[in-house]
């Protein structure tokens, strides 16, 4: 009885051994698109005795149902991509077509020979069947880089119809990307699309999809977007700049605003302020604004920016500070031969103009008077004027008048020097003819002397103010000849 009981033990663990040989390869779900075509991968093994039985007369069959026994039979549904020699080889690989929602379900594979081997496969695959195709996967799902790193974002879009597969964009398209057909480890097929790109800072924050566009049988798309990815990329700071309020030109003395801003992440920890000199840079103040009294020598300034990746500067920016003009102390006059040069210089913004006057009356140029005018350093000018000197000209009445939209100046140019020698020289060539008229007649040198002590005393009231003097003088001469060009008469 024991000895029985051995053998039918035996046989039963024998029998578990050589069943355990009998297996089938297949995915536990597919996700399949209405309208389109599903391909199930399949591969199975047999005992090692049976392997003798697969040949010719070996067939496919699919069942859908629960269970086998219950199973309708849908083999007529399934074109089996493996022919009878692919059966032999042990793949059962099969496509449907023109799949439909009420297609969804579990599916039962049978090998089935004209022989000995007839065997079902109790592990089934479910087809699930949706009028949506799947979402794509973007991976990875986070992403935080520092800029200049080189990115590679990878999309994969479940195939289920290889021959209607589906192709993959990016958005945005950033450059180069690459596009494969591979399979899963159940052997389902998958697209995988790969972009590649170096971080940039204007990468930051921007939201990256990759979208799988499907076709069905009768040529219609139908598209589907993954879930996004926005990027998060370190950088230094960029974009630095200074803004000024008030902005626009302002006048001497105004108080003015410099804001620096700057696009950094993570954010700017440090602003650091410069005066930008021609040959050097000073550092004049920390933190993002700065506060200044505008003068005609502000000069340039910049900021800059800095966080834990590095630093970023702004463009040299120039106020625009507008003042009075202001006349030159080098502005004086020269004479050579009968002629009288004065040149008045400058400076004032916005750019003066100058306008000379003579015995109260502006000069233009003329034949015998010339006017010239050169610019000085973008903010000034001088101008020059050269005049003949008839002995009746008065020339202690030369002014120089600068003026701008925001004030004016004038100067009494010193010409006082000339006129004593001009008159001292006409002096000189009297002289012998009255001591000859002295030789004739006593009365005729003593109305001489009187005559001479009152040109005199005429020179002295002709002296001119001093340089410094800058004020207008009453002058009421009003006889000057056309013929030196003047017209007008000194503003008050």
């Amino acid at each position: 009885m024991a000895g029985a009981l051995n053998i039918l033990l035996t046989i039963c663990l024998l029998h578990g051994v050589l069943s355990a040989d009998f297996q089938i390869f297949l995915p536990e779900t597919i996700e399949a698109v209405a309208g389109s075509c599903v391909t199930i991968p399949c591969s199975f093994e047999i005992q090692d005795k049976y392997e003798k039985y697969l040949n010719d007369t070996c067939v496919a069959i699919w069942r859908k149902g629960n269970n086998w026994s219950s199973a309708q039979d849908v083999t007529s549904r399934f074109i089996i991509k493996a022919t009878t020699g692919d059966l032999k080889n042990k793949i059962c690989t099969s496509t449907m077509n023109n799949i439909q929602i009420a297609d969804g379900g579990s599916y039962f594979f049978r090998v089935q020979c004209n022989n000995a081997l007839k065997y079902t496969f109790y592990s089934s695959v479910n087809i699930n069947v949706k009028a949506d195709p799947p979402k794509p996967t973007l991976s990875p799902s986070e992403l935080e880089v520092e800029e200049g790193a080189s990115v590679s974002l990878q999309c994969s879009a479940p195939a289920p119809c290889p021959s209607l597969r589906p192709t993959v964009t990016w958005t945005p398209s950033l450059g180069t990307s690459q596009e494969t057909l591979m399979d899963n480890q159940d052997k389902t097929k998958v697209i995988k699309s790969v972009l590649n790109f170096t971080a940039s800072h204007l990468h930051h924050g921007q939201r990256f999809s990759c979208t799988a566009v499907y076709r069905r049988e009768d040529n219609r798309n139908v598209s589907s977007v993954s879930q996004r990815l926005s990027a998060h990329v370190k950088y230094r700071p960029e974009d630095t700049k200074v803004s000024v309020s008030p902005s626009g030109p302002v006048q001497e003395g105004t108080n003015v605003v410099l804001k620096c801003s700057s696009d950094a992440n993570p954010a700017v920890q440090i602003y650091t302020w410069y005066r930008a000199d021609p040959q050097h840079e000073t550092l004049i103040h920390t933190g993002p604004d700065l506060t200044i009294t505008a003068s005609r020598n502000t000069g340039a300034f910049l900021c800059q920016a800095e966080n834990d990746l590095g630093t970023g500067r702004s463009n040299k920016t120039n106020i625009d500070v507008q003042f009075a003009p202001q006349i030159l102390s080098s502005s004086n006059c020269t004479k050579a031969a009968a002629t009288v040069s004065c040149s008045c210089s400058t400076v004032g913004n916005p750019s003066p103009r100058l306008q000379w006057y003579l015995d109260g009356l502006s000069v233009t140029h003329s034949d015998k008077v010339d006017i010239s005018s050169e610019s000085l350093n973008g903010t000034g000018l001088r101008s020059t004027i050269t005049v003949n000197l008839p002995q009746e000209l008065d020339l202690s009445t030369l002014f120089c008048h600068s003026s701008n939209s925001v004030g004016s100046t004038v100067r009494q140019l010193n010409v006082n020097s000339f006129e004593q020698q001009t008159y001292s020289r006409f002096g000189q060539g009297l002289f012998p003819v009255i001591l000859a008229v002295a030789v004739v007649s006593l009365s005729m040198n003593v109305f001489y002397t009187i005559y001479m002590i009152s040109l005199r005393r005429k020179s002295k009231q002709n002296v001119m103010p001093s340089e410094e003097d800058t004020t207008y003088m009453s002058l009421d001469r009003r006889d000057v000849s056309p013929e030196y060009g003047v017209i007008g008469q000194l503003p008050t």
